[in-house]
């Protein structure tokens, strides 16, 4: 199967080029808007509490003792990239102890105890109870996993202000441990009881185990359960200036809450324009070189032109040849003669890991979709013939290139564009023929 290259220079050439290489310098003060732009560092969102116990209710002829405490120690820092909307987690760390201990002791000053005869006993019934459970993050999750169940948003909301929102959810670790001792003013007996709760690893089965009952006085049941999970959810609004956001805040909690949450945050902009720009320097280069008729005459089959149109694009973009023994570019996508794309869902991960601005992503899925339309409206598409191939080539490289444009002109108002929208209107002018409807 013959894989029509749309993106044949792919990410190996377009970031090795130095800002301004190539023909027609394009660099300058780009003024990049805050909604274009990258941008990268730390969110943190902190929780913290310590519930000190109840008092207990005061019960007639009865002593209650209680004591305990409930303390929470949660953190999450997450690393993030990208432009405005749906940011890519490149990292998450997140710690959480949640614990909760009780212990209870009751004594009845006096109880009536009717057999073997009617007779109060004084001190009565006792009994004596602790309670505890303790919630973590399940050790063994693996990076990707963390990653997986965390999303952060990070939108405008005025001149100069932003919101970011989000959430993440893991796999947690709980054990509980239930202990009652009871004893009987009446007949003498003591009962014993337990309750264990334990967390298997991920995708057990819950079983349970039962010693002793009820009549023997002493009984002990332990349960394995699957891993839990806790999400926390997070969202503020601040405002930034120059080209960073960074500053903390208490967020606001419910009335009576005995937890306080606290975000923190620390990102800076980097400006998309030169990712952009060598983009469209790329885009017109690879379709002057397919424009080229010489070029396209001299080739015996379209591979061998596909290959001289990637030295001709080198050539133009760095005034000379590739090197000897150069290796052959890299194919992120494509399209074969059945107009079917390929590569682009690993393309999208490796830009979004990469930061690259949202728009190089979207104009070679235009690329590559042009060529599938080119593929159900023209016939010749799989003639074979290198000079058919060169003008699709030109086509979609043109549109590509007019997208790239058109958002430079829109979020880098600084940027000097140079020659590059007459090469453009040359390249369109070339390609129409096989420009889809």
């Amino acid at each position: 199967m013959h894989v029509r290259a749309g993106f044949i220079l792919a990410l190996g050439l377009i970031w090795a080029l130095p800002p301004g290489s190539g023909r027609a310098a394009l660099a300058g003060d780009d003024g990049a808007r805050p909604e274009a732009c990258v941008w990268k560092g730390t969110v943190t969102i902190r929780r913290q509490g310590d519930l000190p116990p109840p008092k207990p209710k005061p019960e007639e002829g009865k002593t209650i003792t209680f004591g305990g405490s409930h303390t929470l120690s949660e953190t999450i820092v997450i690393e993030v990239c990208g432009e405005a909307g749906a940011l890519y987690v490149q990292s998450v760390r997140r710690q959480l102890q949640e614990d909760f201990i009780s212990d209870l002791d009751e004594r009845c000053h006096e109880v009536l105890c009717m057999v073997p005869e009617q007779k109060r006993k004084r001190p009565g019934h006792h009994g004596r109870a602790h309670y505890e459970w303790h919630v973590s993050i399940l050790a063994g999750q693996s990076p990707a996993a963390l990653r997986q169940g965390t999303h952060v948003n990070l939108e405008f909301s005025g001149p100069r202000r932003f919101r970011i929102g989000g959430g993440q959810t893991a796999l947690t670790d709980y054990v509980s441990d239930f202990v009652r001792d009871d004893h009987d003013a009446c007949d003498g007996s003591d009962s014993h009881k337990e309750i264990h709760e334990r967390t298997g690893p991920p995708g057990s089965a819950p079983w349970s185990e039962h010693q002793g009952s009820p009549d023997s006085g002493f009984e002990v049941i332990t349960h394995l359960l699957p891993p839990g999970d806790s999400t926390l959810g997070f969202g503020f609004a601040a405002a930034f200036s120059g080209m960073s956001m960074k500053g903390s805040q208490d967020l606001p909690q419910p009335a009576g809450a005995w937890v306080r949450e606290t975000a923190e945050w620390d990102l800076k902009a980097e400006s998309p324009c030169p990712d952009v720009l060598r983009r469209l320097q790329q885009d017109l280069a690879y379709g002057e070189a397919y424009a080229d008729e010489k070029l396209a005459g001299a080739a015996a089959n379209t591979d061998e032109y596909d290959q001289a149109a990637s030295r001709r694009a080198y050539q133009i973009l760095h005034g000379s040849l590739p090197p000897a023994g150069n290796p052959p570019d890299e194919l992120e996508a494509g399209t074969d003669e059945q107009g079917r794309i390929s590569g682009l869902d690993d393309l999208r991960r490796k830009l979004e890991k990469e930061c690259k601005p949202d728009i190089i992503f979207a104009s070679i899925a235009a690329h590559e979709e042009m060529h599938g339309r080119q593929e159900q409206q023209f016939p010749e598409y799989t003639d074979g013939r290198p000079r058919t191939w060169g003008l699709m080539e030109v086509s979609a490289y043109a549109m590509d290139a007019r997208m790239l444009l058109e958002w430079l002109m829109e979020n880098c108002p600084g940027t000097g564009l140079g020659d590059a929208e007459k090469r453009l209107e040359k390249l369109e002018r070339i390609g129409e023929r096989y420009t889809p409807e």
